[in-house]
């Protein structure tokens, strides 16, 4: 047997999974997609001619599912509402009917036979579908008005100059596949590293152990993947990153998880020493705002490619939170106190020029994937520019992570300071805006 990740979301090719089966059982899983005709599609891709989808799901709303279930990020994912049942991401059994008949899969049958004496039967339906053998919608692409707002496409300045790259083992240990980033090589063999956890980048205590794990095993590869190579760090999706995940640090803080908030932090001081230290010089390639441990992430890294128009700040205070990752003392040493304390007292936005005037990124460019790829052109003498980096870097690491500890203190000491209703708030408004949906008011 073979144990694997699949975001059957995302196109199988593109993850590496190739093959086709006799057999694809879902269980309980498709409704939490962005886009149910799309998930069906690369489902597909993974049956031979005549081979069976058995698809079980939940075709009724039920209080305890919503109820737990509905606490989940993913369970709010959809893009597709016309195809669902009403405030729920579930849709009924004559939509999955119709859905996979559209979708070319024949012989639909529905195998759970309702019984009006047992509410709690109709509540599951299981589909045993044929595959027609057809895939040509699995790649087709919609018209943007169309698609997610996050699809995962790679920008145009980059199509056809990127391919998929995986670190499969290392030392003899083998590397899981990664959930929320995205590793490619360049022309030149330059990596690049896209955060991919949508909507909004944030760092969940996975994607930081992911991130940890990933530079951990480059910078073990150095001599032959990053050795005079460049590491360029970009996103998908409208945000570069908004920092550390509150919603997820308001639980564990919640339910008194005081090791989790540690292993948090000791993540986070991981990351930080990582990107200042990698035998590489790391290039953040920035499409979007970047605000708290996001921005803080952009400061350690050696050269930073942002767009023009682009926001970006620390606005922990209006959370009554307090920055971790280099907000205070590093940035304090980089700009002088009097900046420091505007940016972190009043946690206003800036644009990007004024940062670069300020001197917390070094570039503002009209498009930063471009200028990633003509930066090797400037670094010609890699070596001379890594060793300088070593140089600058001595203090660097060490300054970016003097807070954390601090950070950790407030976070447990200071708990009638944390606004956890906005940051609720904040985390459904982001979520919202992600499906392009209104917030609808609770009524009393």
């Amino acid at each position: 047997m073979r144990f694997g990740f699949l975001d059957v979301g995302v196109d199988p090719a593109r993850q590496g999974m190739h093959e086709t089966f006799d057999i694809v059982v879902a269980t309980n899983v498709l409704h939490a997609t962005r886009d149910l005709r799309l998930a069906l599609r690369h489902t597909k891709c993974l049956l031979r001619e005549g081979g069976a989808l058995v698809l079980n799901e939940s075709v009724t709303d039920q209080e305890f599912s919503m109820y737990t279930f509905g606490s989940l990020p993913g369970w709010w994912s959809a893009s597709d509402q016309t195809e669902r049942l009403a405030d729920s991401p579930l849709a009924s059994a004559d939509s999955w009917s119709a859905l996979m008949q559209d979708e070319g899969y024949r012989d639909v049958t529905a195998m759970m036979i309702e019984d009006p004496d047992i509410p709690a039967m109709n509540a599951q339906q299981v589909f045993v579908a044929i595959s027609d053998g057809e895939t040509r919608h699995a790649g087709a692409q919609r018209p943007a008005s169309e698609r997610p707002i996050h699809d995962r496409q790679l920008p145009p300045a980059l199509t056809g100059k990127l391919r998929p790259y995986e670190l499969i083992a290392v030392e003899g240990i083998s590397m899981p596949r990664p959930r929320h980033l995205r590793l490619f090589m360049d022309e030149r063999d330059n990596p690049w590293l896209f955060l991919d956890n949508p909507p909004a980048n944030t760092f969940t205590d996975e994607l930081l152990g992911e991130l940890c794990l990933t530079l951990r095993q480059l910078s073990k590869k150095a001599s032959t993947i990053l050795h005079q190579k460049l590491l360029y760090i970009s996103h998908f999706g409208e945000y570069f990153s908004l920092g550390g995940d509150r919603v997820e640090l308001m639980r564990k803080l919640a339910a008194g998880d005081t090791d989790g908030l540690r292993s948090f932090a000791e993540k986070a001081r991981e990351l930080l020493g990582a990107l200042a230290s990698l035998d590489a010089i790391v290039v953040a390639v920035v499409d979007g705002t970047a605000q708290g441990g996001g921005l803080e992430t952009l400061m350690a890294t050696d050269i930073q490619l942002v767009r023009d128009g682009i926001k970006v700040g620390l606005p922990e205070i209006k959370s009554g939170l307090i920055p971790g990752m280099g907000g205070l003392s590093y940035l304090q040493r980089q700009i002088g106190t009097a900046r420091t304390k505007r940016l972190v007292m009043l946690g206003e936005l800036i644009s990007a020029r004024e940062a670069c005037d300020l001197g917390i990124v070094s570039h503002v460019v009209e498009d930063p994937f471009q200028a990633a790829l003509a930066l090797p052109e400037q670094l010609s003498h890699f070596r001379t520019a890594r060793h300088m980096k070593e140089i600058l870097a001595r203090r660097t690491a060490d300054d970016l992570a003097l807070d954390i500890d601090d950070w950790l203190h407030y976070l447990t000491d200071f708990q009638d300071s944390i606004d956890a209703e906005r940051i609720a708030a904040s985390g459904a408004l982001i979520n919202a805006k992600s499906l392009q949906t209104p917030i609808k008011e609770k009524s009393s």
